[in-house]
């Protein structure tokens, strides 16, 4: 038996405007005279037109956010814009975050999961567009979803996930959602699903985006794939190649998976 992970954000969701609406509003707290969007909060009413003047800033968040393996780092994200740091690779950004220490950290992420919070409670229809689905993806995951032994795993609570899927549709067994309260890290997840299962971590396989995390679950003796429409760069794919991760289009994402 293989358990197939799925992440969520980047690879089921284009969460890209989500993730600057939330992280950004919480920068905003700890940074309350930032010259980013002239310290205006972010609203639904107001984000497309202050994005869409600020280009320049959306698209080095973009950039950015193939770095950040979690919702703190999404807030660090905002740090480097507001200083105009030159960022150009992993390592760079990992030594950028170290200059934080970590309840600084802690403190951004339990903020950033407070305003998702408070996000969701305001308008779901709203909130559902700035976090829209790839459209190609949705009908091949639901039909991985159907199988027993597929999983969603991600940084997101539980309920986002569920309310996100009745807009998509997603065909959702909230049992089969492993989310932050299992662990923040990738690995953990993997772990906890290998053990709860009695599976060799080799046959635990994720489907992820990010480069770090899948370089992370490999050294702790996970399998990986790459989804190369998510938050990932030519440099990061080719790297994942050179790793021995295989690279999933839109395209046979399900015929890859489906034989696992």
């Amino acid at each position: 038996m293989k358990i197939l992970a799925l992440d969520f954000d980047g690879v089921a969701a284009d969460s890209i405007k989500d993730s600057l609406f939330t992280a950004y509003n919480v920068y905003l707290k700890f940074n309350p005279k930032t010259k980013i969007f002239n310290a205006n909060k972010l609203t639904f009413d107001n984000f497309e037109e202050i994005t869409a003047e600020n280009k320049n800033i959306f698209k080095k968040f973009r950039f950015l956010r193939t770095f950040a393996t979690g919702a703190k780092y999404l807030i660090v994200c905002c740090y480097i814009i507001e200083n105009n740091e030159d960022i150009k690779n992993q390592k760079q950004f990992n030594e950028y975050c170290n200059r934080f220490d970590k309840d600084k950290l802690e403190s951004f992420q339990k903020e950033f999961y407070v305003e998702r919070k408070r996000i969701l409670s305001l308008d779901l229809e709203k909130w559902y567009k700035l976090s829209p689905p790839f459209k190609k993806i949705i009908p091949q995951f639901n039909k991985l979803l159907e199988k027993d032994n597929v999983f969603i795993v991600t940084s997101k609570d539980k309920n986002a996930i569920i309310k996100l899927g009745t807009y998509y549709p997603l065909n959702i067994d909230e049992n089969k959602i492993i989310d932050k309260d299992i662990g923040l890290n990738k690995a953990e997840k993997l772990e906890f699903l290998s053990k709860k299962y009695d599976v060799e971590k080799k046959d635990v396989v994720l489907v992820d985006d990010l480069l770090e995390h899948l370089l992370n679950i490999k050294k702790n003796g996970f399998t990986g794939f790459m989804a190369t429409w998510g938050y990932n760069n030519i440099e990061q794919q080719k790297e994942a190649e050179e790793k021995g991760i295989t690279l999933l289009t839109p395209d046979d994402f399900y015929e890859v998976l489906c034989h696992l």
